[in-house]
């Protein structure tokens, strides 16, 4: 293995700890200020953190371990690295979190049945009874093992969208300088 794609992964491995560090820190933030932590802030500061955290862990191994030039592959591991790296470990600290505060992921489990009841109507039209009724029952049996999967595999999915879009924008050729 080459010195280059052992930092691009030590790269991506502590990118994805900044960023699942600060997505927690986001949602320990919102519980503070008395908001639902997994409710309708998380996007907010999710978003951002994610094209930030991935932007600094390009354009740090770009410029400080690999003398100005980047390729394709190398930011997409990096980014690929960091988003399983955030998903792992945010999953984890959402479960330790509802493990540690049940009376969070009640609330949490009771912002989902508001939800539930008012889109009701709507689910009933489209799915039928016997199976919004199976719904209402998954619904009722969600733990906080369920709750860290969902977040976890919704890192996942944000983490790829801004892996292409991070690989792509810090494409950068080594400059060559000719001394006259």
């Amino acid at each position: 293995m080459k010195k280059n794609t052992k930092d691009s992964l030590w790269v991506g491995a502590c990118t994805g700890l900044m960023l699942a560090g600060l997505c927690f820190l986001g949602i320990y933030i919102t519980h503070c200020f008395g908001e639902m932590p997994l409710g309708r802030f998380q996007l907010a500061f999710t978003w951002p953190l994610f094209f930030c955290c991935f932007s600094v862990g390009v354009y740090f191994f770009r410029e400080y371990r690999n003398e100005g030039a980047v390729s394709v592959r190398e930011a997409f591991s990096i980014c690929l690295v960091a988003t399983f790296t955030a998903s792992l470990c945010f999953g984890l600290s959402v479960y330790t979190f509802f493990e540690l505060n049940p009376e969070v992921f009640d609330k949490h489990q009771q912002m989902l049945f508001e939800f539930y009841n008012r889109s009701a109507k709507e689910l009933g039209k489209e799915l039928g009874a016997a199976e919004t009724a199976t719904l209402h029952q998954r619904l009722t049996a969600t733990t906080c093992a369920d709750i860290a999967q969902h977040e976890s595999f919704k890192f996942l999915g944000i983490g790829v969208v801004f892996t292409l879009i991070v690989g792509l924008v810090f494409k950068k050729r080594k400059v060559i300088q000719v001394e006259a």
